[in-house]
């Protein structure tokens, strides 16, 4: 099984990787990007707000519609996807969105909300931005973390929230395999969608990786699970 640090991002030559790499994006989208050997993204100024901070953040599993939002004492909330289909998310400023390639960002539903909050929106690198015609939409960025596996991108968002220095993240929504094989979808009932290798092992075995390097390199940041998949995630 392949290490989540292999995959896609350039293996060992991951600072190499990425400042090539993101040439693919118009410098009106990214600006200048900043590069270490566990992390690359831009817009580095507005991110130093986060510093001490609390973040929440909200992946697609069904746990995030089992969450109480009025309750939550966070600074800011950050989501993925199709965050903006959610009937309690939608509603809701969420203050980031990492946005993979599935999400049509020319769809109306979301220009309605991206127009109505302007969150920042996060893009990876990935081949469908090459040449892509992005719209003058200000708070556009790019993050890519060195880490990357297959278990999603609310794994890579606690990293960077990490990376950033934040006081506390919580989380919700990253509830597993058996909630995916199901349908079971907060932002999009019936979507099933494991991962092209998935296995019965995949999701034990990166899992342990992640939270491996998360508690040996961050161990000062709180993180709590509010969700399910407890099997998964030991806090």
């Amino acid at each position: 099984m392949q290490n989540p640090f292999d995959q896609q991002t350039g293996g060992s030559d991951f600072v190499e990787w990425a400042k090539n790499s993101c040439r693919i994006f118009p410098h009106s989208v990214i600006g200048e990007p900043y590069v270490t050997p566990d992390l690359l993204f831009s817009k580095v100024d507005y991110f130093k707000q986060y510093k001490g901070k609390s973040v929440l953040i909200v992946g697609g599993g069904p746990s995030a519609s089992k969450l109480d939002y009025d309750t939550l004492d966070v600074d800011y909330i950050w989501s993925v996807n199709h965050f903006f289909l959610h009937p309690i998310l939608k509603k809701m400023k969420i203050d980031l969105a990492m946005i993979m390639t599935e999400v049509d960002i020319n769809s109306k539903k979301f220009l309605d909300y991206r127009d109505k909050y302007n969150p920042m929106i996060g893009f990876e690198i990935h081949p469908k931005w090459s040449d892509y015609s992005f719209d003058d939409y200000q708070n556009y960025f790019l993050m890519n973390t060195h880490f990357y596996g297959r278990l999603g991108a609310c794994t890579r968002m606690i990293i960077f929230a990490s990376l950033l220095e934040v006081s506390n993240i919580k989380f919700v929504g990253m509830d597993g395999d058996s909630y995916m094989k199901q349908g079971k979808h907060a932002f999009e009932p019936n979507k099933k969608n494991l991962p092209s290798t998935y296995s019965n092992m995949l999701f034990p075995y990166e899992y342990s990786m992640f939270w491996e390097y998360v508690d040996s390199n961050f161990p000062q940041i709180k993180i709590e699970n509010l969700g399910f998949g407890k099997e998964y995630h030991n806090r």
